[in-house]
């Protein structure tokens, strides 16, 4: 694609192109974010788990040291034997570890993104090989952001490391005569408080990058006016769209006509098939208002919302279904009504003061 194309497309995309991305897998991931969470589970580990894998491990070669003498290896399954009973004393330890980074990293994608089986993904492309496609993502502003990223990652483990080793041996020569557990406990100093500077350093790492990476994608799916036009075109052509719109807007209206059911005068409801709401303002009002209406399964929700705002509630079987087949819905009651409404509105008023 042209600059010039990518120029063009100004508009921000609709909600079909996003969704058709999403169904295709294109989704705002940072794989920064699954970086920090493996490093969250590590250092959680290392925290919790590092000081006995040493002692363990110490113990462990500390006997075998003991009895070296009384060790015999006089083939390979025996010295398999041997380094296999060193090895179990740290499996189910690095075994724990491996699942929990991989709970963690599984759980961060899943935030960032609903979990789709995408077999467009899997589906061999020839710009995925593509020579022209492969250099403008290494030297396009993704390849240049990504590189900046991990030039700044390396420069931060560098940096940890260096400054975590570079009193390292120093505590372990203090900590050796002292036995296991210190060392136990140094070991996991060193390595906590090298991961806590990664660990730190990674969050505003991937803070950046997650905000890179939802830029980036929205940007990719913006459109041009044309592209914008022709799925408009698209869309009003196609009758379940249609269908789905018309269901939207008599959603929207009858959520709007029971709205305004607590700020009617009174209800006159056929008892249990018809109901009409009206409101009668004589500083606004040159006739009662028509507020809401509707049968059966309406005319008790516009009962049930007129109880409970203390609108009343009058039942007259003749009226009720007059209004609600002669009026539209936000239109004055007609003259031939006028009678039989002011006689009702003054019935309450007058139980009222009484």
């Amino acid at each position: 694609m042209s600059d010039e194309d990518d120029g063009s497309k100004s508009e921000e995309p609709s909600e079909k192109k996003i969704k058709d991305a999403l169904d295709k897998g294109q989704t705002a991931v940072s794989r920064e974010v699954a970086i920090v969470a493996s490093l969250i589970v590590l250092t959680v580990f290392v925290s919790t788990f590092a000081r006995d894998m040493a002692v363990g491990l110490s113990d462990k070669l500390g006997g075998l040291w003991e009895h070296a003498g009384t060790i015999r290896i006089l083939s390979g399954s025996d010295a398999a034997t041997l380094s296999g009973s060193i090895a179990a004393e740290a499996s189910l330890a690095l075994a724990a570890f491996l699942i929990m980074v991989i709970i963690g990293a599984l759980i961060s994608a899943f935030i960032q993104a609903e979990p789709r089986m995408v077999a467009d993904r899997i589906t061999p492309k020839y710009e995925r090989i593509s020579p022209a496609k492969g250099a403008k993502r290494l030297f396009g502003q993704q390849g240049l952001f990504d590189f900046a990223k991990q030039l700044a990652k390396l420069s931060v483990a560098t940096t940890a490391v260096v400054s975590v080793l570079a009193g390292a041996p120093e505590k372990m020569m203090q900590a050796m005569p002292l036995g296991p557990y210190y060392i136990g406990d140094t070991v996991r100093d060193l390595l906590g408080g090298m991961l806590t500077a990664i660990l730190l350093a990674m969050v505003f790492v991937a803070v950046v990058d997650v905000v890179w990476t939802r830029f980036s994608w929205r940007k990719g799916l913006r459109m041009s006016l044309k592209e914008v036009k022709d799925e408009v075109k698209q869309s009003d052509g196609d009758p379940i769209v249609k269908a789905r719109q018309q269901s939207v807007a008599r959603d929207r209206a009858r959520n709007r006509m029971m709205e305004a059911v607590p700020n009617a005068t009174l209800v006159v409801a056929n008892p249990i098939h018809v109901a009409v709401a009206l409101r009668y303002d004589p500083t606004k009002d040159v006739a009662p208002v028509v507020v809401a209406k509707g049968q059966e399964r309406l005319c008790w929700r516009i009962r049930e919302i007129a109880e409970e705002a203390g609108v009343p509630v009058v039942e007259n079987i003749p009226v009720a279904r007059g209004l609600h087949k002669s009026v539209p819905l936000g239109a004055l009651i007609p003259e031939s009504f006028y009678v039989v409404v002011a006689e009702l509105i003054k019935q309450l008023e007058t139980a009222h003061r009484s």
